[in-house]
């Protein structure tokens, strides 16, 4: 239902479309195709790298990617590469809490103005995160929400409240009212825009929370965002029908390894610890990316968001795969920051593969994509595809599973 998006990409340089140039396979990881590109190209050893660095990206190497991407970014003589490898850098700093980086960059601070460098700026002084893991496995019952987000107890600073686990917000987010009342303070004056699920965009103040406890799990120091209280109502017909609280964001999400069972109601957590032999297709870039096919085999990237209602589809699938027939239609979507209707179009199904297993997914609609990081989306994926199965997330080990509970 809604998606929070913080430091964005900051710069895009595309092709025309699908398999026209180096850009465009690599915008839509065709590494293959990519690599018929490179030859004879002025800097040939640059490009390579750079598809040496999203290959790494995708496999879950983050800090390897990060060293070759901050070597092109600050040293290549081809400014399309060193362009594309700046926006790569920074959500790869982003994943990885890399805050001093950003400072100590010019570049991002000088070339690129930003209002989501006063997030920056507020993280690169506060301590370090930490995370203090049980011997055991965590297990709750979880609430969903009428979108069908799972909602679990959290203790914040000592007092409990119930919060949405939601992969689709980059930060973690607590509503102006809730930071209040668990006395949480700004950090500094400063502000920041946030791109929501809609057109809107919202704004966001730096905060720190002191300590976050799901049970035995510890979150201290841990990096989050002030909204607006209104900014986290939803009313229809002047109506308030929902109010959140706050948000587990994904900056908390990929440091626990997450099984949801959304029949019984039910969640297990527990410290992710690495595997060997895993058949990775979750990654980030800008939002927790998950990569599927389509029945014939033809590859396809979803922005991975627990937080909203339906998967649905950004426009750019249709230079992917052939929809069949898309009908004109007007919906009524929500995010942080209010409800919004759009003019659309639909889709009556489509079938997707995740690990070799059928999803067949009815009435979907084009919706806006709420970001575009470097690689190209085609869609989101919703709660509507994990109802009555069981979720399992491992942001380590770049893996999602859809299982039926037995």
């Amino acid at each position: 239902m809604k998606r929070l998006i913080i430091i964005s990409a900051i710069i895009l340089l595309s092709g025309t479309g699908f398999g026209k140039d180096y850009w465009s396979a690599m915008k839509n990881l065709d590494f293959n195709e990519a690599e018929a590109f490179i030859k004879g190209k002025e800097y040939e050893l640059d490009y390579k790298k750079f598809l040496w660095g999203m290959q790494l990206t995708v496999a879950g190497d983050i800090e390897l990617a990060s060293r070759i991407m901050n070597e092109l970014a600050f040293g290549s003589r081809d400014s399309a590469v060193a362009e594309n490898a700046l926006t790569v850098l920074g959500e790869l700093w982003f994943v990885q809490n890399r805050w001093s980086a950003f400072n100590a960059s010019d570049t991002y601070n000088r070339e690129y103005e930003d209002d989501a460098f006063n997030l920056v700026d507020a993280f690169a002084g506060a301590p370090e995160e930490e995370y203090v893991y049980p011997e055991t496995v965590v297990r709750l019952p979880i609430r969903l929400s009428v979108t069908g987000c799972p909602i679990i107890n959290v203790k914040i600073n000592g007092k409990k409240r119930r919060l949405w686990l939601d992969t689709g917000a980059s930060m973690t987010a607590l509503s102006s009212d809730f930071a209040e009342e668990l006395g949480i303070d700004a950090l500094g004056s400063a502000t920041a825009s946030a791109q929501t699920g809609t057109s809107k965009k919202i704004d966001v103040k730096p905060a720190l929370i002191d300590s976050m406890e799901i049970e035995k799990i510890k979150i201290r120091n841990h990096p989050a965002v002030i909204l607006k209280a209104e900014d986290l109502e939803f009313k229809q017909a002047g109506i308030t029908f929902l109010r959140i609280d706050g948000i587990i964001g994904y900056n908390a999400l990929k440091n626990l390894d997450i099984e949801i069972d959304y029949r019984h109601k039910r969640i297990r957590l527990r410290e992710p610890n690495l595997k060997a032999d895993v058949e990775r297709n979750l990654f980030w870039l800008g939002v927790p990316i998950v990569r599927l096919q389509t029945e014939d085999g033809t590859p396809l990237m979803f922005f991975f968001d627990t937080g909203a209602s339906k998967t649905n589809l950004f426009e750019k699938i249709s230079t992917r795969i052939d929809l069949g027939e898309v009908r004109e239609k007007k919906a009524l979507i929500g995010s942080a920051g209010g409800m919004e209707r759009i003019k659309t179009r639909k889709v009556s199904e489509l079938t997707l593969m995740l690990n070799g297993k059928q999803m067949d997914i009815v009435n979907l609609i084009m919706v806006l994509a709420p970001i575009e990081p470097f690689v190209n989306l085609h869609g989101i994926l919703g709660a509507d595809v994990f109802a009555g199965k069981i979720l399992h997330i491992d942001h380590l080990n770049g893996l999602i599973e859809i299982n039926t509970p037995e």
